[in-house]
């Protein structure tokens, strides 16, 4: 087992943001340094365990009165390059299938949803005396055997996994958010539609580590694409629009995301890629393996 300290995780040099840029696990001699210096500074100590597994998010949304309501899990693909190596960033990609995946099985939403959503929706109503409303969004990996919770975070989750995970919900999503400020969750059931889905986002060759205002990429995108693809934009200036083009200044974020859905996994890849490769023209970096263990 490989310790990991979780401050050298958090605090490794990152230059922008959530980038990890140095090492992320660190010798054994190192571990002790840490962790006696820790100790006779605070008298406290993090340590992590190293696991190793399937890395997905869930997402759900609770209301005051403890009901879920599950909007369905998917993997986002962190890291910069191919083969999921490179930096850590904010996000190049993501994949769900009937906006789950397949190798999480009914038990395994089960334990999710019994064993860490209601006792930690209980948990914050006991601490802050107020009752929990809001969605969730859950990191977490499944190993062999058992699933490791690496973080709750109480907002949605971000752009990848909701371009995923939103045109995939079946029902009404104002009818949900009402139902939610009411206490009603448990009134519906989620209802998914049959389809793969994927994103693929792309960016300027300085993110994740960042560039000055001044350097920032400019470009012109089309506003022409497939109605089998969507479109969305990240962390960008809108500087002039056309009935045509949109002219964007790309700040340190990915740039432009291509949500695809179609009945395989591989429609959907090749639907992605063929209109990533359309409108990007060689101008930005993608991923070109998003998606592709699916059908491998």
């Amino acid at each position: 087992v490989c310790l990991v300290c979780w401050v050298c995780l958090v605090g490794c040099g990152s230059e922008a943001g959530r980038v990890r840029i140095g090492k992320e696990t660190i010798d054994k001699k190192r571990i002790g340094n840490f962790i006696r210096k820790s100790i006779e500074s605070s008298g406290k100590v993090i340590i992590q365990e190293k696991v190793n597994g399937k890395e997905f998010s869930a997402n759900y949304i609770v209301d005051t009165n403890g009901h879920i309501f599950r909007m369905g899990e998917n993997i986002c693909y962190k890291r910069r390059n191919n083969n999921n190596i490179g930096p850590m960033c904010d996000g190049t990609g993501s994949m769900c299938i009937n906006n789950t995946l397949p190798f999480l099985t009914t038990n395994d939403i089960s334990y999710i949803e019994g064993q860490i959503i209601r006792p930690f929706c209980e948990h914050v109503s006991v601490k802050t005396r107020n009752k929990l409303c809001t969605l969730l969004n859950l990191d977490l990996i499944k190993c062999k055997n058992r699933i490791v919770l690496l973080e709750i975070n109480c907002r949605e989750a971000g752009g990848h996994s909701m371009a995923n995970i939103l045109p995939g919900i079946k029902n009404n999503l104002f009818e949900i958010l009402k139902l939610a400020s009411e206490g009603k969750l448990d009134t519906i059931e989620s209802h998914f539609k049959k389809r793969a889905s994927i994103v693929v986002s792309a960016f300027p060759n300085y993110f994740p580590q960042g560039i000055d205002e001044q350097h920032m990429q400019i470009i012109t995108v089309s506003k022409k694409i497939s109605d089998q693809v969507n479109l969305f934009t990240g962390w960008v200036d809108l500087i002039k629009e056309t009935d045509y083009t949109r002219i964007l200044k790309l700040h340190n974020s990915p740039s432009l995301l291509f949500e695809a859905s179609a009945e395989t996994p591989k429609q959907a890849y090749e639907l992605a890629y063929s209109e990533i490769d359309r409108i990007v023209k060689g101008r930005l970096d993608y991923r070109k393996d998003i998606g592709g263990d699916l059908f491998e």
